[in-house]
């Protein structure tokens, strides 16, 4: 979530007296904290336990960090800069001036901040291109427009954009595209002008108000499909949602790495059943519609289609591009695997997943498109809209992570922790869960999972038997991606509300029952699946 997406919502008065009080609060509880981790409290658990300095500030830090976060009384890449400056200031980390900054700026250079650069650049040639609307129409088209069909088509083509660009991206080039087959449905259908609110205009004969009904429950249900799809899509890559590649790096920090092929083995599975169960709960219950077909529906997407032409060069060099890259993240591990090709070809075994994208990223900078023109797959122009706020986010989540640990927090807050391990995991992975989804309604969910994945990463030898931290962090940063209640929860769900033909209420009740789907469905996937792909609790 960012403030765009919550001005285009609605509520701009609102949220700023919320910014407002989120600027006192923040330094102000945060000095709360560290004056009471000085004295001597009673926490929960044997004793009576009293921080150490480097931990009490840390805490103080987080805190402050969460509210301004939270509330957005800074632009959420301005209070990522905080480590920055407040670690060396006062003293978090051990050492010279010179040392201090260095360990608060080092994770900033954290290799899945390249990781996801070279994700971002292959992206934005993607878009430069044209490429994902193709992708996207050609989906439709091959899927269906029987009504049912080209919800699943809209869906399918959303989720797969959303795995390797941005969410927001993928549903501003969607959305149009739904919105001109629903306007040519009530043309078709001669029912006025579709709207979110109001009552049938006068015109419309009695006869056809019971069709519009069905039709609006139609369109209702296409537009929230394409926002809840682009956020079900970016949970099956490191690089389809920022939350992916900050778990990953933490989990790797303990010594449980995941390589990008296996996530998107794991989590293939949940992605495939939330999309195919959100489609049958969206088309048949939530919004049921009986009408079967749309007429010119087909010819609209076909029309489409042929504007666009034969591909050009510039996509199919980033098709291939994109494509190899891809292939790569996947097939990495089982290729280094393969001694006889390690032997012949020892620069195999030293590629990693952000040495991949870096590669995939730069090959667009040097393969022409028009030669004699020097134009060439990517240019830094385009380049240049990286999101580097997102960037900043990550690499200030980082930093506060490594604090966390090295200041002895997590340690603390893990002893503090009274929860009696059990031989199920269940409860603790459901509370988690549940409390994220709720999080994240109201927050932005890369905020949310910078704060909670280190402690998790702490508490998990607590709270479970087995002391396997992703029982906890990956049940938490999948949890996540799943805010579909409100509008202010996620840019896909904003962009959607903000075309004024949704109710909230509409969105709220279909958002509910996802919720509870992915609070099901998480669990399930990760103590089942995620045992053996994962090795999860062994």
């Amino acid at each position: 979530m960012n403030q765009s997406s919550r001005d285009s919502a609605g509520g701009g008065t609102e949220h700023s007296a919320i910014r407002d009080w989120g600027l006192v609060l923040g330094p102000l509880l945060a000095l709360a904290v560290y004056l009471l981790s000085q004295s001597s409290l009673a926490l929960p658990g044997p004793g009576v336990m009293k921080l150490e300095p480097a931990a009490g500030k840390t805490a103080a830090i987080m805190v402050w960090m969460a509210i301004w976060w939270m509330t957005e009384a800074l632009p959420l890449p301005a209070t990522s800069l905080m480590p920055l400056v407040l670690f060396p200031l006062l003293g978090v980390f051990e050492g010279s001036s010179k040392e201090v900054f260095q360990q608060a700026a080092t994770p900033y250079a954290n290799r899945f901040v390249f990781l996801l650069m070279g994700g971002f650049m292959i992206a934005l040639a993607i878009e430069r291109w044209g490429l994902h609307r193709r992708i996207a129409l050609l989906t439709v088209w091959y899927v269906g427009v029987r009504p049912r069909r080209l919800v699943a088509g809209f869906m399918i083509a959303t989720a797969g954009l959303s795995m390797w660009i941005s969410n927001t991206a993928t549903t501003a080039m969607m959305l149009p595209i739904a919105i001109s087959l629903i306007n040519l449905l009530y043309h078709r259908f001669e029912l006025g002008s579709p709207s979110a609110t109001g009552s049938p205009p006068a015109a419309i004969s009695p006869e056809k108000i019971g069709l519009r009904d069905d039709v609006n429950r139609f369109a209702t249900c296409l537009m929230l499909s394409v926002a809840y799809a682009a956020s079900i899509g970016g949970m099956m890559t490191f690089v389809g949602t920022i939350p992916n590649a900050f778990m990953a790096e933490q989990l790797d920090e303990i010594g449980l790495s995941i390589t990008f092929g296996r996530w998107m083995v794991f989590t293939a599975p949940l992605v495939i059943g939330m999309l195919f169960i959100s489609w049958i709960l969206m088309t048949r219950f939530i919004f049921p519609f009986q009408f079967k077909e749309i007429p010119g529906g087909k010819a609209l997407i076909g029309e489409e289609i042929e504007q666009l032409g034969p591909m050009n060069r510039g996509e199919r060099i980033v098709l291939q591009v994109f494509v190899l890259t891809a292939i790569l993240w996947v097939l990495r591990a089982p290729l280094q695997d393969w001694e006889w090709l390690t032997d012949r070809v020892p620069m195999v075994s030293r590629l990693s997943d952000t040495v991949i994208a870096l590669v995939g990223a730069l090959s667009l900078f040097v393969i022409p498109v028009h030669w004699q023109r020097r134009e060439f797959a990517l240019n830094w122009e385009v380049a240049s809209r990286l999101p580097w706020g997102v960037l900043l986010l990550f690499g200030g989540g980082l930093s506060l992570a490594a604090a966390v640990a090295s200041s002895g927090l997590a340690e603390a807050i893990a002893q503090a922790v009274t929860l009696v391990p059990s031989a199920s995991v269940l409860l603790p992975m459901l509370i988690v869960a549940a409390v994220i989804i709720l999080l994240t309604e109201v927050t932005s969910n890369t905020a949310t999972v910078t704060i909670m994945v280190p402690l998790l990463v702490g508490i998990a030898g607590t709270l479970v038997a087995s002391g396997d931290s992703r029982l906890l962090v990956i049940p938490a940063t999948l949890a996540a991606s799943c805010a579909f209640m409100l509008p202010v929860a996620t840019p896909p769900n904003a962009i959607v509300f903000a075309s004024e033909r949704i109710k909230i209420r509409d969105m709220a009740y279909a958002g509910m029952w996802l919720n509870l789907l992915g609070l099901i469905l998480i669990p399930l996937v990760v103590l089942t699946w995620g045992r053996w792909i994962l090795g999860i609790g062994q």
